[in-house]
């Protein structure tokens, strides 16, 4: 079998490649922002005020974006499934 040459077949894995990781991380805003507008029910179930809601939301998005680029390259230095097992645990 010989290696082909079409220039074009990195270029399209390149590109399905980023699609699928920008889809991920759509998604995953879109999931933060889809219980938004019900954590008000929630809220008020629990007692708490409109100011606790915006401290979790904005203490999520600040630990989010503390984490984000260490477990990046620590997923890169021991590799997916190491951090992916730490993470859950």
């Amino acid at each position: 079998m010989q290696p082909s040459n079409n220039p074009t077949k990195g270029r399209k894995l390149t590109f399905e490649l980023l699609a699928i990781a920008s889809s991920v991380v759509v998604m995953s805003q879109a999931a933060n922002n889809l219980i938004v507008p019900a954590m008000p029910k929630f809220i008020t179930g629990l007692g708490s005020t409109g100011i606790d809601l915006g401290i979790a939301i904005a203490m999520f998005s600040v630990a989010r974006l503390i984490t984000n680029i260490p477990a990046g390259l620590l997923t890169e230095r021991l590799g997916r499934k190491p951090v992916l097992v730490g993470g859950a645990s």
